[in-house]
């Protein structure tokens, strides 16, 4: 690492740019599950539904040529996914951390099932273009990392859901007591989770 800095290349402006697209889909599924890590619980379950949420996509652009379906297809996954974890966490009272590292195999296991242990290919052009995509000289992916940054900070620190997230992760108990509604936030927060994971595997792929 220090070689690597001291490169005068290092510091460059195109290697920044580069740095920063490998982390854009990281620093979009980081986000939510940041929330639910202040919530005292955790997902651990991101990383496949990412994975299935981008096969489901792609097989469905593939299989009908539309990109707008394909990518409509992936975020309802995403977004189902997180309800499912969400709702087995929050209002069945299961631990988050059995829960989604079971999820994690299991959402894993369906992205083979889709795929039957093959790659998707064929995928529509438009699609593809989406990858190099820019709004002038900046990325397509920086810029929703930098929207999904400013919506997180403005929710955690002027939005009453981020004294919720807070208060809760400080004292469950106490925070039901003065009526916050704890199993709506946490299921909230999950299904979040889901989708900017599912937006994350989609831009990945």
């Amino acid at each position: 690492a220090l070689f690597t800095a001291l490169n005068p290349r290092f510091f460059s402006l195109s290697n920044g740019q580069t740095v920063l697209l490998q982390i854009a889909e990281l620093g979009l599924v980081a986000l939510p599950v940041a929330f639910i890590v202040m919530t005292g619980s955790v997902d651990l379950s991101v990383g496949a539904v990412a994975s299935l949420s981008a096969v489901v996509a792609g097989t469905v652009m593939v299989e009908s040529g539309s990109t707008p379906l394909g990518l409509l297809a992936g975020l309802v996954v995403g977004t189902l996914t997180g309800a499912i974890n969400g709702f087995l966490v929050a209002y069945l009272g299961l631990s988050p951390m059995v829960v989604t590292l079971g999820a994690l195999s299991v959402w894993g296991g369906l992205a083979l099932v889709v795929t039957k242990g093959s790659t998707v290919s064929g995928l529509p052009a438009d699609f593809r273009s989406l990858g190099t995509a820019t709004i002038g000289p900046i990325p397509l992916q920086l810029i929703v990392l930098v929207l999904a940054i400013a919506v997180a900070a403005y929710l955690l620190n002027r939005r009453p859901i981020g004294r919720q997230v807070l208060a809760i992760g400080g004292n469950a108990r106490a925070s039901r007591l003065i009526g916050i509604k704890v199993a709506h936030v946490q299921l909230q927060l999950f299904i979040v989770s889901g989708l900017a994971a599912s937006l994350a595997g989609i831009m990945l792929s």
